[in-house]
């Protein structure tokens, strides 16, 4: 009976968000989403038969695909495994998509247990991942009876120390995981003061992002090699600022003293990379800059290799390769932290660039670690930021060492997280043939 009521509720909201997609353009990818076609699912019965491990991982976004590419790299790698990837939002679609990747990845229909189970009949996982924060019923329901679910790169969550109510839907879906893997120790403790979970549930591993921003530097060097020519123009004999997952607060805070940055520092240029490449956050991005008297070339619109040195900005408004742009810079300001959030830190620290964010950096381990090592500095405002720039010396070599060195160790949590994996999957394998020789007596 519950099954059946979550269903029907499941199509009436989906009909519901439809009609509020269809009417607003921005949301229109993310609440407009279609049932698994047949021709989908075809094609995962294929490749599951060519397989002898299958392995489906459910991720939020971009950000957690990235993090979920070490464990289904090493899959492919080393037990020739079949992957599909199950992106919680239409972001992380457009990023795969940008990225020309190969691996199959599909967009999350509305929870409907009946979509589910066409999903894993047709595909069979070995065993189901979870980066991070996706658990939702109706998937967790059908997942848990094809094998083990794990959750990787666990950590806390604000939201749930402060909600009594959340916590204890939390409980009740974590039932349905096999095991959680944590990224540090006060995440064990969260897991197990807040979330009713035992040690021998919990795996102190750390967090597959450190594996995957060090095999991405030797991945994709031939595509930074191509941007650091294609941007030889704008960049020679220029200190670049870049401008990382930016946010219109991270803008405003940086040009409230940017004119007199520059007339002190006359080689200075500026790469913006907004964290929302939709067309109306790019144009008030531009407006705020052009205000300012600035020079703007924006990439989606003449294409970034006409950036020339006689522009004071270079506005990159399109996905998939901000790494990539860290590279070429000398300094960079992650974006977020000045009115939500922090971004990823650890894509311009893999580059030793001199690195700031803004106060609101609590919620990222990474950003923590880095600031608590004097590695990265915070800002709170546009004059602090100016302070701290003019007090760095340019003819030294930034930090990198240091910065990479923290980074080195913080990683192999993708290897022992297979590790455990394994165990279990042996274990149930020897269960299985077990069952199996008694029930041929």
């Amino acid at each position: 009976m519950l099954k059946w009521f979550y269903e029907v509720l499941w199509i009436c909201l989906a009909s519901l968000l439809g009609l509020v997609g269809r009417l607003s353009k921005k949301q229109r990818a993310q609440l407009i989403r279609s049932n698994f076609s047949a021709q989908f699912l075809a094609q995962l019965k294929s490749e599951k038969g060519q397989r002898n491990l299958n392995a489906l991982f459910f991720c939020s976004s971009a950000g957690e695909y990235e993090q979920a590419k070490p464990l289904a790299q090493r899959l492919q790698a080393m037990h020739q495994a079949s992957i599909v990837y199950v992106m919680g939002s239409a972001s992380g679609v457009r990023f795969a998509k940008a990225q020309g990747e190969k691996n199959t990845y599909v967009l999350a229909p509305w929870d409907r247990v009946s979509q589910w189970e066409k999903l894993y009949e047709a595909f069979q996982p070995s065993f189901t991942v979870i980066v991070r924060y996706e658990l939702w019923p109706g998937f967790l329901t059908v997942a848990k009876r094809f094998g083990p679910v794990y959750l990787v790169d666990a950590v806390q969550s604000a939201s749930l120390s402060s909600s009594f109510w959340a916590q204890k839907l939390w409980i009740r879906l974590l039932a349905y995981i096999s095991h959680i893997f944590v990224v540090g120790s006060e995440d064990v403790a969260f897991y197990k003061s807040y979330l009713a979970r035992s040690g021998s549930d919990l795996s102190l591993v750390g967090d597959t992002k450190y594996d995957r921003v060090l095999e991405r530097i030797a991945e994709r060097a031939e595509k930074r090699e191509q941007m650091r020519e294609a941007l030889s123009n704008f960049c020679e004999a220029r200190r670049i600022l870049l401008v990382g997952s930016a946010w219109p607060e991270d803008l405003a805070a940086i040009l409230s003293v940017y004119p007199e940055m520059v007339k002190k520092a006359q080689n200075l240029a500026m790469i913006v990379a907004p964290h929302d490449v939709s067309d109306s956050m790019a144009l008030r991005m531009q407006g705020m800059l052009e205000a300012q008297g600035l020079s703007v070339c924006r990439s989606s619109r003449v294409g970034f290799r006409a950036a020339k040195s006689t522009d004071d900005v270079l506005l990159f408004d399109e996905i998939g390769v901000l790494p990539e742009l860290y590279s070429l810079a000398h300094v960079a300001w992650v974006g977020g932290g000045m009115h939500h959030r922090v971004h990823n830190v650890l894509e311009p620290a893999c580059w030793g660039l001199y690195l700031c964010f803004g106060p609101r950096y609590q919620t990222s381990q990474e950003a923590r670690l880095l600031v608590k090592k004097g590695l990265a500095h915070v800002v709170t405002d546009g004059s602090s930021f100016q302070t701290w720039f003019e007090e760095l010396s340019f003819s030294e070599s930034p930090p990198h060492q240091a910065l990479w060195n923290a980074i080195k160790e913080e990683s192999g949590a993708s290897d022992r997280i297979l590790q455990k994996i394994f165990i279990d999957l042996s274990e149930i394998s020897k269960h299985a043939k077990k069952v199996n020789s008694v029930d041929g007596l």
